[in-house]
């Protein structure tokens, strides 16, 4: 970003900022208004680059000039909601029913660093690039973060968790292969034609819920009361302690077990994964409704299949073994329950 422009906020923003807020919110903004790190498919990483060196016909390209006005228009929205004199802000997204953003919440937003730093700012489209929104000045805005999420980092704790559920959220699988390869690129940065594009604010609604089916783990510590109706709301249902169950295989999640594969990972291993309950190769989208936590059975199990379809895998193969055997269905249930203990 030119020099210049910089300065120019540096100043007006000394007194609103610490110094370290303030490096890390010029850092962050650039990144936003300018930067873009696509997969470089010759060598199957991403590389991080300026915008207008995309072609033209992507919704992600923006020239030198707008990416600065970009700049320019979020950093003199910031300067109104941090109250500095003389200036007032655009209108503020409201993609999660929280109130505004109050300068308490972006001082703490720049206070602290995760997974996806450089990304942190709550800063969205207004139309989304799949809905035909591009990489402009006039569709870039500061909107209301999801206080929720950052509630139920503090109560995880776990880096190592939290990390997972940021890379799982906001990052794309690994595809070396068919039309859209990926490899950890910015969801919202992919094509937005490739199934493995999401907007940002479903990232952040997927490790709200991601982070709160923790708290239904078996074992898990119990919910402060304030923390109850965020994880109700997250989940769309009344809390009940010790209910998670793997969506696929049906099996419990032991909270301790649970922390210790996640915490502690063994190279090449996992016991516990995020996974959509219909594929994206399925068609399925990165979205919380269709996102989960599931076992490695699970996961093994379901492969590619859609959660119908691998139901009725599971119905059929079930019927086929319970003849093969010769047991009648109580005796399956009997079964089904010794496994269970």
């Amino acid at each position: 970003m030119n020099g210049r422009v910089s300065k120019k906020y540096e100043a007006a923003l000394a007194g609103a900022l610490t110094a370290g807020q303030l490096k890390r919110l010029l850092i962050r903004l650039e990144r936003i208004s300018c930067n873009i790190a696509p997969l470089n498919t010759a060598t199957g990483n991403t590389h991080t680059i300026v915008r207008w060196q995309l072609p033209k016909e992507s919704p992600h390209y923006a020239t030198e000039d707008e990416c600065e006005r970009i700049f320019i228009v979020l950093m003199e929205d910031l300067l109104g909601l941090l109250g500095v004199k003389g200036h007032k802000p655009r209108e503020v997204l409201n993609f999660f029913g929280e109130r505004t953003l109050t300068k308490e919440e972006i001082v703490k937003i720049l206070a602290s660093s995760s997974r996806i730093g450089s990304l942190e700012l709550p800063i969205e489209y207004k139309v989304a690039l799949n809905e035909g929104g591009r990489h402009t000045s006039n569709n870039l805005f500061w909107y209301a973060p999801l206080i929720a999420v950052t509630n139920l980092r503090v109560w995880v704790k776990d880096p190592m968790i939290i990390t997972k559920i940021q890379v799982k959220s906001f990052l794309t699988d690994r595809r070396q292969t068919g039309d859209y390869q990926t490899n950890r690129e910015i969801r919202w940065e992919t094509n937005p034609d490739s199934p493995q594009f999401a907007t940002k604010t479903d990232c952040v609604g997927i490790e709200l819920k991601l982070l709160a089916q923790i708290s239904t783990f078996v074992g898990a510590p119990d919910l402060s009361e304030n923390l109850v109706p965020i994880v109700e709301k997250a989940l769309g249902q009344k809390f009940k302690k010790d209910s998670f169950k793997c969506p696929i295989s049906g099996k419990p999640v032991f909270y301790n077990e649970f922390f210790e594969k996640v915490s502690s990972p063994v190279h090449g291993r996992s016991g516990y994964q995020v996974g959509h309950l219909n594929p994206l190769a399925v068609s399925g989208s990165h979205t919380a409704p269709n996102t989960s936590w599931i076992t490695d059975l699970g996961n093994r199990v379901q492969g590619d299949s859609s959660l119908e379809e691998i139901t009725n895998d599971i119905f059929f193969m079930a019927e086929f073994h319970k003849d093969r055997l010769g047991l009648d269905w109580d005796k399956v249930e009997e079964i089904v329950k010794k496994k269970q203990n």
